[in-house]
């Protein structure tokens, strides 16, 4: 019994010694952390000191836009007018300066110099030597010179004015930015009023086992006939393009003759021709597409690529190769300032291969003009399925894309890959020139004023079906390194 006491006993002071060495560990930590705390606190108050002393006596070599931290402005808010200094090593070096300054005061410390880091005395100590001020070299008169704390504000009040400034600049610049890109969308196709009917909304073809591209020259067919030469292939339809040697651009009957020969379904003719109807000649009417082109850009691109030819193939092209040297080297400006036929009375026609092949669509008068643009607009709103428009290529083959899908799946990808932009090179007209402004007056209010009203009403058709379908050109992906 006694014995079963004694062990209790023992056991109670076990415990009772152990918890007394926890908490004195306890104890003796909480005291280290406190004097660790503590001599932190001292240690960041002599940095902070140091830092104040070293910007008021060195801070005009600092560049004078930089900005200054929010702890020194806290420290500087707080700090008087005059540095209270405890350290000789610092009351030394001002001396020296002093001395330096009596002898030479426009004479600049050495800024590759590293300066001795002066201490400033901390609230934990009770003796102070006397007030310094720290004076600037750079100042003649003692009269003048600038407190600390006045440098500093002056030198923010500066660099406030420098990005007060540059805002002001940069606001001016992106409002200019901005006019200017208004400028350059406010185009008079915009301003067209057009109501998209069912047709224009539809996404199921006339006839998808005929599609018949009968593409406006000048207008983008030979890139597009590179793309079409990849997507055949891809999506496995047959694909002719037919020259102008074998069928001329209004010869009908010949066309017909040839695609009852060659037609194989799924199948899409790319050729230079005259809009006309089929079942007159006993088919089926196909699945219409064009491109089309700013009347001013497509004349342009005609007038010197008669003369000029391709990068591939340069040199004159038809009719033309019998002008004299001087018609040769006319440029398009001086060709509008002679009046020369090439430019009043041109054989290059727009219209047929929208309104067809009728004579009002081939007779250039005034009044064939009206009835021509008239009838373009019909078909454009009830014959073709699409009319795109090479300034807007890329949206023009997102298009296709969605309506004729069996066909130009991945237009867009194709056109941008090496094949077809290494081809898009080679079939850019030499030499070209861009129209001064008196020259494009000329064409708008004579040769070109109808195709220039049509080419309006139609990208503005296009831009609407843009809309409504949603259709929006991807964002390219930056490459990541």
């Amino acid at each position: 019994m006694g014995k079963h006491k004694s062990l209790k006993k023992s056991k109670h002071f076990l415990i009772l010694v152990t918890l007394v060495i926890m908490f004195s560990a306890v104890y003796l930590i909480q005291s280290e952390l406190v004097s660790i705390k503590h001599s932190l606190q001292h240690e960041f108050k002599k940095s902070e000191g140091a830092l104040v002393s070293l910007h008021s006596h060195f801070g005009r070599l600092l560049p004078s836009d930089e900005k200054m931290s929010n702890t020194f402005e806290k420290i500087v808010d707080a700090k008087a007018e005059e540095v209270v200094v405890n350290d000789h090593a610092l009351e030394e070096a001002i001396q020296k300066e002093k001395e330096q300054e009596e002898a030479d005061p426009y004479q600049e410390p050495d800024p590759y110099q590293e300066p001795e880091a002066p201490v400033i005395v901390d609230q934990y100590q009770e003796s102070v030597i006397e007030n310094v001020v720290i004076e600037d070299p750079e100042v003649e008169n003692e009269a003048e010179k600038p407190s600390i704390l006045n440098r500093i504000r002056n030198q923010e009040s500066a660099v406030e004015l420098d990005e007060s400034v540059s805002s002001k600049e940069e606001e001016e610049y992106q409002n200019y930015d901005e006019e200017e890109e208004e400028e350059i969308i406010d185009e008079p196709w915009m301003h067209v009023d057009v109501q998209l009917n069912d047709f224009l909304k539809t996404t199921k073809p006339p006839n998808n086992d005929f599609i018949f591209h009968n593409k406006l020259p000048k207008s983008g067919s030979s890139t597009m006939n590179n793309v079409l030469k990849v997507l055949s292939k891809q999506q496995e339809f047959k694909f002719r393009k037919v020259e102008p040697q074998e069928v001329t651009m209004n010869n009908n009957q010949k066309l017909v003759d040839l695609l009852n020969e060659e037609l194989e379904k799924p199948f899409l003719l790319l050729k230079h021709h005259y809009f006309f109807d089929f079942t007159k000649y006993g088919m089926d009417q196909p699945t219409f597409i064009n491109v089309i082109r700013d009347p001013l850009e497509w004349f342009t691109s005609r007038f010197y690529f008669s003369r000029y030819g391709w990068n591939r193939k340069p040199g004159c092209r038809d009719e033309l190769c019998g002008m004299t040297e001087d018609e040769r080297n006319m440029s398009i400006d001086e060709c509008v300032e002679k009046r020369h036929t090439q430019c009043t009375d041109s054989s290059w026609l727009y219209f047929p291969f929208i309104c067809g092949g009728e004579s009002n669509c081939l007779n250039v008068t005034e009044e064939a003009k009206v009835k021509a643009f008239e009838t373009a607009k019909s078909h454009v709103m009830n014959d073709y399925y699409l009319v795109g428009i090479l300034e807007q290529f890329e949206e023009t083959l997102l298009m296709l894309d969605l309506l004729l899908p069996s066909y130009f799946r991945n237009a867009d990808t194709i056109w941008k890959g090496e094949f077809v932009q290494h081809k898009q090179e080679l079939t850019k007209t030499q030499h070209k020139q861009e129209m001064n402004e008196a020259s494009k007056k000329f064409f708008l209010e004579g040769p070109l004023k109808y195709e220039k009203m049509f080419y309006d009403f139609t990208r503005k058709v296009f831009n609407e079906r843009l809309k409504f379908y949603e259709i929006e050109i991807p964002e390219e992906e930056e490459d990541e390194y």
